[in-house]
């Protein structure tokens, strides 16, 4: 019985394996190409390429009226006419439909964007055009994911700002926060060739560093934007003095092994209890059933795009969905949702949030990384600055601490 035991899991664990490799081979833009030559320039806004406009100009978030008016009309008309199965009043099977009226009808009845938007814009925003591109910055480097924006960002960059004040902190060093959005998000222009991919965002990234005057700077990342700071580490070491995430994805072949002996003897893998806990099996097993989005989405995503971008409805559940399952993984049973073989050498920070799904080892983190901070956090998931700003802040300045700012 021992060893059908064992052979069952050495066969999970070369699967996991060669899935976990097959995952990298279909989104290669979770890895970097291994040598450090990254093009110069590039160009991906409309018409045949010209100099960019330089200029840092002043930007405010408006809506118009017309368009609000048409949300709340596809809200009023849109068709929940379906129900859960009887047996399954949860969101194991995506979005629950009963819980969805009650969404629908708080964004149609209770929801003010107007509101919301006086508080986006009571941070100085700016434009600025790079590769033929616009770029929305909120005046460390904080990237954003999928699927959020700066919005994410509001609860947190008060705290860095001033962190004496807001947190407690005795650190002496003042943050200047620049919180971009990803070029497609939110008010920055959308890439209007093929071939952009988290390099070519780490380069306009780095550039536009450099235009705000930041030669050297720090960066911090989740989800894509762990991978966008992953990758301007690793092109761009001479303009980064630090590396603070609280996502990663580790792909090389050390990793791989680590996670295949990981599903057999997690206890013998990782030093952490909470990967003895919950096994690397358990992990990856979790990850393959949450990511059926992401192979849509980099394989034909004016399919799924036309879709989303018509309704208002589709696009909520879509992604409540993931604000769901990413926030807590145990939500998914309640009603109502409740990389390579590159090494980056620059001192990195990691906060591993016990509820998000894709949270790494120390020992994987460290096949990949120059962790001189790993913080087990006591509480968030997957969208950390968003639900858990102090603790993210927080460990932001012991992560400071640990490295050279000169």
């Amino acid at each position: 019985m021992i060893m059908s035991n064992y052979s069952l899991q050495l066969i999970l664990a070369i699967s996991v394996a060669i899935i976990t490799y097959a995952i990298y081979a279909i989104n290669k833009d979770f890895s970097a190409s291994h040598s450090r030559n990254i093009a110069v320039d590039g160009w991906f806004g409309r018409g045949k390429e010209r100099k960019d406009d330089e200029r840092i100009a002043p930007f405010k978030i408006s809506v118009s009226e017309e368009a609000i008016q048409d949300l709340k009309f596809r809200l009023k008309n849109a068709r929940i006419n379906y129900e859960p199965l009887e047996d399954c009043n949860d969101f194991s099977y995506g979005f629950n439909s009963k819980y969805l009226k009650y969404v629908a009808n708080y964004w149609l009845n209770k929801y003010n964007w107007k509101y919301h938007e006086s508080i986006i814009n009571t941070l100085p925003q700016f434009t600025t055009e790079i590769e033929g591109l616009k770029a929305i910055i909120v005046p460390l480097l904080i990237l954003h994911g999928w699927p959020g924006n700066v919005f994410e960002f509001l609860k947190i960059i008060p705290l860095l700002v001033d962190p004496i004040q807001q947190i407690g902190s005795d650190i002496s060093v003042t943050f200047e926060i620049i919180a971009p959005s990803i070029p497609g998000f939110g008010w920055s222009a959308a890439p209007m060739k093929k071939g952009f991919n988290t390099e070519v965002a780490a380069r306009i990234f780095n550039k536009l560093m450099i235009r705000l005057g930041f030669s050297r700077y720090l960066l911090q990342g989740g989800d894509w934007g762990s991978n966008i700071a992953t990758n301007i580490a690793f092109y761009y070491p001479e303009n980064v003095i630090g590396l603070h995430l609280n996502m990663a994805l580790v792909f090389n072949w050390k990793a791989l092994l680590y996670a295949a002996f990981g599903i057999i003897a997690p206890r013998l893998a990782y030093s952490s209890q909470t990967f003895h806990q919950r096994a690397t099996g358990a992990l990856l097993k979790d990850m393959l059933e949450e990511t059926g989005y992401m192979h849509i989405q980099a394989t034909k995503p004016d399919t799924i795009g036309a879709a989303l971008n018509d309704s208002p409805i589709g696009l909520a559940a879509y992604i409540l969905e993931k604000f769901s399952y990413g926030t807590n993984t145990t939500y998914r049973s309640l009603h109502d949702g409740g990389l390579t073989n590159r090494y980056i050498s620059i001192p990195t920070g990691y906060a591993a949030f016990p509820e998000d799904l894709m949270k790494q080892p120390e020992e994987l983190m460290r096949t990949m990384y120059n962790i001189t901070n790993y913080t087990e956090i006591k509480a968030g998931g997957h969208f950390a600055a968003f639900e858990e700003p102090k603790l993210l802040a927080s460990d932001i300045i012991r992560f400071v601490r640990t490295i050279q700012l000169e």
